[in-house]
């Protein structure tokens, strides 16, 4: 899925099914997504949701979503220059905390630590 995304590395290949299942859901809550961005923009969507699984998942082995809060507010900053839409970043967030725990990458109470960060991304 991600090949389409050229120039970039290969996200990590432990959360690729995971990500596929957010982008898919995102895609049923948006789907002028595909017409928006087509085929190249799954592919992205799939290729940032694995790290941001993976973002999500060292901020919980590490007991500190410091580190998470830094690369989300850096992707946020990033797609918004790119006149991405907000709610639609927020909402693929929100996606993957919860595939975290349905995939078993990490338990609910231990995603309670990244609240603070799904609630600054909003703003």
């Amino acid at each position: 899925m991600t090949e389409n995304v050229r120039g970039l590395g290969a996200p990590p290949e432990r959360y690729l099914a995971a990500a596929e299942l957010v982008t898919a859901r995102l895609i049923v809550e948006y789907p002028d997504l595909l017409d928006r961005y087509g085929d190249r923009g799954r592919a992205f969507g799939v290729h940032d949701t694995a790290y941001q699984l993976a973002w999500i998942v060292a901020a919980v082995e590490l007991g500190s979503a410091a580190r998470l809060r830094r690369d989300m507010v850096w992707l946020r900053d990033l797609l918004k220059a790119r006149d991405f839409p907000m709610d639609v970043f927020h909402r693929n967030f929100e996606l993957a905390v919860e595939a975290c725990a349905e995939a078993g990458f990490a338990g609910r109470d231990e995603l309670r630590l990244i609240d603070p960060v799904t609630a600054e991304l909003v703003q």
